[in-house]
């Protein structure tokens, strides 16, 4: 990743106004919507989501003042240090969960499609049945400096990574306002992706 995610980042998360915690459980409810069973929550930051997340949910993250703040709040949460290995899931059992949630974590990459494929092969291999992914529109990624690759529906399309082996898409869509061009003009706008797994 080569980016600072520490404690500065982490306190850019928490220290929302009350207006924007309020707009922020918006997206966070429809993010949990979109997860079935206990999920696994990739790159999961400071909790918000987990927290909300069915019994049995885990998190991962990179960052460790975020990894000390969700276990300050109870969650359930792994931390790795390289970011290297991490998209094939070590250590996690088939079975374990039913779906991936990667949401706001492609953009940081600089191998955002291969970190996709990864993900999903390794999704497969241990029985997950859902994958969502969630990246910013144009004005949201230009907002963040530590964004590194700009992730659209053409780029997923051009990768291979709309309906890839072993998955079939259920579900792609904009929020809020199903229309792609809102995201050059709305910083919390967001492309949603989910695959279910074919079963082989």
């Amino acid at each position: 990743m080569s980016v600072a995610f520490d404690a500065v980042y982490l306190e850019r998360q928490v220290k929302r106004s009350g207006l924007r915690r309020v707009v922020r459980q918006l997206y966070l409810r429809r993010h949990r919507r979109l997860c079935i069973g206990p999920t696994l929550d990739f790159g999961c930051g400071a909790g918000d989501l987990l927290a909300m997340l069915p019994p049995g949910s885990a998190g991962v993250e990179i960052n460790p003042h975020a990894v000390a703040h969700a276990r300050a709040r109870g969650l359930a949460i792994a931390s790795f240090a390289s970011d290297a290995d991490a998209p094939d899931l070590p250590g996690i059992a088939p079975g374990r969960f039913e779906t991936l949630f990667c949401g706001h974590v492609l953009e940081h990459l600089d191998d955002p499609g291969g970190t996709a494929r990864r993900l999903l092969d390794a999704a497969h291999e241990r029985r997950i049945a859902r994958v969502v992914f969630v990246v910013p529109g144009r004005r949201g990624f230009q907002h963040d400096a530590t964004h590194r690759q700009f992730v659209t529906r053409a780029r997923f399309e051009r990768e291979g990574l709309i309906d890839p082996p072993g998955w079939r898409l259920r579900e792609l869509s904009y929020f809020p306002g199903n229309a792609r061009w809102l995201g050059d003009y709305l910083t919390h706008h967001e492309l949603t992706i989910v695959h279910e797994r074919v079963s082989a």
